[in-house]
């Protein structure tokens, strides 16, 4: 039991000690609020997942695609998930693509579901 106190100290006093040392943290994510499985390196990549997140709409979810997650550092985005449909990769994409904001899109984690 005293050996996960010590793990938990050192995971938390890390980022601060990083932060006093003058080293950056080797990443800072920004909490999402409404879509947790999102992250962010700092507040304007929030917005660029925000302004994914509603370009998305109903249309996306609708199709049962809320398993998306969209992780955006300095602009380059990483989409996660699964789709029913190798033409909706495609499409999410050039989504994506039309965001302002975004640099980079990685679409490689992206899943296309079995038919049966």
């Amino acid at each position: 039991m005293k050996r996960y106190g010590i793990i938990l100290a050192i995971i938390l006093i890390s980022p601060l000690y990083a932060d006093l040392s003058g080293l950056k943290p080797a990443v800072q994510l920004v909490a999402q609020t409404k879509f947790p499985q999102d992250s962010a390196y700092n507040s304007s990549d929030r917005e660029i997942n925000q302004r994914i997140r509603d370009s998305l709409g109903d249309d996306w979810l609708g199709k049962g695609y809320d398993d998306l997650s969209f992780h955006t550092s300095k602009g380059n985005v990483v989409i996660n998930g699964t789709v029913d449909d190798p033409s909706d990769v495609l499409s999410l994409v050039n989504l994506v693509r039309n965001i302002d904001g975004v640099k980079n899109i990685s679409s490689g984690n992206i899943t296309v579901r079995k038919r049966e």
